[in-house]
């Protein structure tokens, strides 16, 4: 998956992760280039998050995160939680004002990451007032907001309809950025990435071009 002008942002050589006795990651090697776009797909406890969580950890300061949890918080506005995307990145009295007084500039950045993903009538709604998947999306646009050169995604549209769920993940793989994503839903993943990855049961099963994956082969990853 690599070429002679691609940058590296990961490699991995026979990489494992253990949590006590159990491992969730047997001897994984591959490598990321910059600009990619790829799917990780795979049973429940093949390893993604893990996965996905080691990448994180190997650049953190490359990496926004897209959370399974959203990770927001309920009693502020989607704008606040938007904002705290760059909270290390912007000075502390800066930050103390944009709580209290947004300054015109950062609302209208931030809407307007809302508005490509058509949430940006709800910037001064409390996340508590949100639904599943428009909480969803606010946890997209902060790690957008964010703007690091890696997007990390822990099943990120799995709160929204098809529709929806079409709309984000086509948006975040036309981002002029390194995307990747643990996605559970594999016609998603077949449609959208570049490059898939599958695990199971914490190897890598295949690691292969979306155009070059035989259905036989999503059977087996899957089967018991």
């Amino acid at each position: 998956m690599t070429s002679p002008a691609s940058i590296s942002l990961f490699n991995l050589k026979e990489t494992s992760v253990s949590y006590g006795d159990f491992v969730a990651l047997k001897k994984i090697s591959l490598s990321i280039d910059a600009g990619e776009k790829i799917a990780i797909i795979g049973p429940s406890g093949a390893g993604k998050s893990t996965l996905l969580k080691h990448l994180y950890e190997s650049q953190p300061e490359k990496c926004s995160v897209i959370h399974q949890d959203f990770a927001l918080i309920k009693q502020l506005s989607v704008f606040h939680n938007v904002y705290m995307g760059r909270l290390n990145q912007t000075g502390l009295f800066k930050n103390i004002r944009n709580f209290f007084f947004p300054e015109k500039e950062c609302v209208h950045e931030i809407r307007l990451i809302l508005n490509d993903l058509e949430i940006d009538s709800k910037i001064h709604t409390k996340i508590a007032a949100l639904s599943g998947g428009q909480q969803q999306r606010v946890s997209i646009c902060r790690a957008l907001y964010h703007n690091a050169e890696v997007v990390l995604g822990d099943e990120p549209v799995s709160s929204l309809d098809p529709k929806n769920a079409r709309t984000v993940i086509d948006k975040l793989m036309q981002k002029d950025k390194t995307v990747i994503l643990s996605l559970h839903n594999v016609e998603l993943a077949l449609e959208y990435a570049q490059r898939i990855i599958a695990l199971k049961k914490g190897k890598v099963v295949f690691d292969l071009a979306a155009d070059q994956i035989q259905k036989q082969q999503i059977k087996d990853l899957y089967d018991q």
